[in-house]
């Protein structure tokens, strides 16, 4: 029984993933949390490869915990689009999102670490980086009018606790890239990061 634990109820998913082969990781507001910053969330962001033979495996293991549409799900993953599953007992969803054939994307898979579960640390799942989390919240703030605090407040909450850890280069060529890198900047600032590497 998972309850409504999100971390547990993400556990499912993951492991029907690992058990049918199905490279992922956990991106958004789960992989912000685990790496430090303090939030609630109702939902998931899982970043698979797709294979329409292994995802139909995926769901077939889901589909009495959670509501989904094996046909619409497998259309949206095949035309790179996310779509979800409901979990019937709580009803927090967890949107499975193809891997983007892009470098920030590629850059990004490359990068993935492998973190324990905050309610079952016996277990190690994959996440998308710290400084990849982080540009995401920047880039989703940036596109969202800079009108999205939660992003933002991520962002600010992860350059904070990581200042001395972080790969500031690769922070800086990357938000160059995506076109964030005054947010970075303020971000870092607004972190307080020392001015030489803002």
């Amino acid at each position: 029984m998972t309850g409504n634990d999100p971390y547990l109820i993400l556990l499912r998913v993951v492991d029907a993933l690992e058990s049918c082969g199905v490279p992922y990781y956990v991106s958004g507001s789960l992989s912000s949390i685990v790496h430090g910053a303090t939030r609630s969330t109702t939902d998931a962001d899982v970043v698979v490869q797709f294979s329409a033979v292994k995802i139909a495996k995926v769901i077939d293991l889901l589909e009495n915990e959670f509501l989904v549409n094996k046909a619409a799900m497998l259309d949206s993953l095949r035309k790179s689009k996310s779509n979800n599953l409901i979990h019937k007992d709580s009803l927090m969803k967890v949107d499975l999102y193809p891997i983007k054939d892009d470098f920030f994307s590629h850059a990004e898979a490359k990068r993935i670490v492998k973190r324990p579960v905050p309610t079952a640390p016996q277990r190690n799942i994959f996440f998308n980086s710290c400084e990849d989390v982080t540009l995401r919240k920047l880039w989703w703030f940036s596109l969202g009018g800079h009108v999205a605090a939660r992003q933002w407040d991520d962002a600010i909450a992860l350059l904070k606790l990581h200042k001395t850890d972080l790969d500031g280069k690769y922070l800086a060529v990357w938000s160059e890239k995506l076109g964030v890198s005054d947010l970075l900047k303020k971000a870092q600032r607004e972190a307080g990061w020392p001015s030489t590497t803002a």
